[in-house]
């Protein structure tokens, strides 16, 4: 399984990259779930001059179902998405796979809802895609048909998908460039079969940030999310960088910093005794902006 590391950097005096963000206001649709479910999707081509997303279908059921006429579309409600064409079946715990161009929607790379209906317009099954990878990874139930999404896995169009999902995967939203004095609050959405016990933040500030053990702050779990309030660090004109820490119960802990592919670094986090290195596996949170070698940031790390 392909797996990231992701460092964010705010500026709280302008806005550093763009970001394409859930609506957590908008509460998610009820789904009349069956046995044909939506179980990958692929979004944003590594080669920019291919038109490549793709959408896959499972059959999580013993029988063969016909779907002609269901409806996949790039929102929350199946109505005026691609209709599957007459004829379609999708064999006992097998695949179906529509390519663009034949697929007439695109799933928008910064992020997008995804629906399947019937094609009477019922909603069977729903998910927020997050970011794509845009690097030929893709964003898949673990395992086939089942409830754990992960992002960046490995594309594996009508074929049994690969990844861990015990893995956390993570989405992160936050109020981008807020006004000086105002709080700044970070939303981690995760996914994963394991219980996480703790979501943190290490943060620093300043265009060399240096990670200090006593920068921690600790979300509070909801379900399958945390909330990180950055209090009293929104200063006029200064930057703070951070990453995202998710501890599962069995004391696992993954690392997500900006960087788009595994480097084999390390995360360095000065304490009070020593620099002590973080030997992090790291699963998969969306790249925003590229980030330099993270030496280049951190040279006291000896990396």
């Amino acid at each position: 399984m392909i797996m990231n590391k992701f460092l964010l950097l705010i500026s709280v005096v302008a806005i550093l990259f763009a970001s394409c963000v859930k609506d957590d206001t908008k509460p998610e649709p009820e789904v009349e779930l069956g046995d044909i479910v939506l179980n990958e999707i692929f979004s944003k081509h590594p080669d920019p001059t291919i038109e490549g997303d793709w959408v896959e279908l499972y059959n999580t059921g013993e029988t063969d179902v016909d779907i002609s006429g269901y409806l996949i579309n790039d929102a929350a409600e199946p109505a005026g998405g691609f209709a599957i064409p007459e004829g379609t079946i999708i064999e006992a715990k097998g695949y179906y796979v529509v390519y663009q161009p034949e697929l007439s929607i695109s799933i928008s790379s910064g992020g997008e809802d995804v629906a399947l209906g019937t094609s009477d317009g019922t909603l069977i099954d729903y998910v927020f895609c997050p970011p794509s990878q845009a690097d030929g990874t893709s964003f898949s139930k673990i395992p086939d048909g089942g409830d754990t999404w992960l992002n960046g896995t490995e594309a594996t169009p009508a074929a049994p998908n690969i990844g861990d999902a015990s893995i956390p995967s993570i989405f992160v939203d936050y109020n981008v460039a807020p006004a000086a004095g105002e709080a700044i609050e970070l939303v981690v959405d995760y996914s994963t079969s394991a219980t996480v016990s703790e979501v943190a933040v290490f943060y620093a500030t300043g265009d060399a940030p240096e990670y200090n053990e006593s920068n921690k702050l600790i979300g509070v779990i909801g379900l399958d999310t945390a909330v990180v309030a950055m209090t009293d660090l929104n200063v006029a004109g200064e930057k703070v960088s951070f990453f995202v820490a998710v501890t599962l119960d069995g004391g696992d802990v993954y690392y997500y910093d900006k960087v788009n592919k595994v480097r084999g670094m390390d995360i360095c986090i000065v304490t009070t005794a020593k620099t002590m290195m973080l030997s992090s596996p790291v699963a998969v949170w969306p790249p925003a902006l590229p980030l330099p070698d993270y030496c280049s940031v951190v040279p006291s790390c000896g990396c």
